[in-house]
């Protein structure tokens, strides 16, 4: 059965306060007593369950996906690929979209992006032309 944070407290000897800050590099916690909870941690093993975590906080991650209106088989794959993640992502707390910009085209990759910054997307990757004017972009920051 894998550890739970039940389990890091009891091994720490501290409340689940304590180990939510820890987990959460939240405030509020001693050196000693971070360094407890991080022994309990590594002594038991524990891996957090990001979906999970998610889960209880509500939180859904947009991630965005910018790829060449391409039809070799190279990005064929890569946007499959891309899809059967977005089938997947709601059980994984992210809502995945994918956006075809035309190959080799800075201007239109860079007005993505413009539009991006106000969608605040939590993280986007992107197969881009090499341009100064795409280097120069503004970047979607959360």
């Amino acid at each position: 059965m894998k550890p739970t944070v039940h389990d890091i407290a009891a091994a720490a000897g501290v409340s689940l306060a304590t180990v939510d800050r820890v987990l959460n590099r939240r405030a509020g916690v001693s050196a000693r007593t971070r360094d407890k909870v991080q022994g309990a941690v590594a002594a038991l093993g524990f891996v957090r369950d990001v979906a999970a975590a998610n889960l209880a906080k509500g939180r859904v991650y947009p991630l965005t996906f910018i790829l060449p209106a391409n039809d070799n088989s190279f990005m064929r794959e890569l946007e499959a690929a891309v899809r059967d993640a977005a089938a997947r992502s709601p059980s994984e707390r992210t809502d995945i979209r994918i956006l075809r910009v035309p190959p080799f085209d800075a201007a239109a990759l860079v007005e993505v992006l413009d539009a991006l910054v106000a969608d605040r997307p939590a993280g986007v990757a992107l197969v881009a032309v090499d341009a100064p004017e795409v280097a120069g972009a503004r970047r979607p920051v959360r």
